[in-house]
């Protein structure tokens, strides 16, 4: 064997041995992600964690996908809160909210209710309805749990 050939392999050996070590890295870190932005996805970084499931088959994925299009697009800075024709939609389709949500998802439950394009189906308004109640309650005991916080940094609720 040659003397050179070492100087030459052992960089090009290093290389193979480190980079799965750091897409493990990547991998677990991703992941991290997804699990905090499929039960909070208003939190910090999730925005860039849903453009990245956007690309991704993986179910982690999906999850992140689904908490977006069912909760957090309804999050809208506009804090109206429940109408009195919003808590008459709840209480003629038997639908009972938390009296404890955060205004942030008291908001997003108006627009969930009041989303024009549920406006010809009223049972996937209902379903889209309890959907986001479910999210937005995974969302507020998630985060009482794991102590998140907004872009401020103060809790979320």
């Amino acid at each position: 064997m040659r003397p050179n050939f070492w100087c030459h392999a052992l960089p090009t050996l290093a290389v193979f041995l480190t980079v799965p070590v750091v897409d493990a890295r990547a991998q677990t870190n991703d992941m991290n992600l997804y699990v905090r932005c499929s039960f909070y996805p208003q939190g910090r970084g999730c925005e860039r964690a849903y453009q990245q499931a956007l690309r991704d088959d993986s179910p982690a994925a999906s999850s992140v996908r689904d908490a977006f299009k069912y909760y957090a697009r309804y999050l809208k800075p506009d804090l109206t809160g429940l109408t009195d024709n919003d808590k008459r939609y709840l209480a003629q389709n038997e639908i009972r909210a938390p009296f404890d949500l955060s205004a942030a998802n008291l908001a997003g439950l108006h627009n969930v209710i009041n989303d024009s394009g549920f406006a010809s189906d009223p049972n996937a308004r209902r379903t889209a309805v309890n959907g986001y109640i479910a999210r937005a309650v995974q969302a507020e005991l998630y985060c009482g749990t794991s102590s998140c916080c907004d872009d401020n940094g103060l809790p979320s609720s």
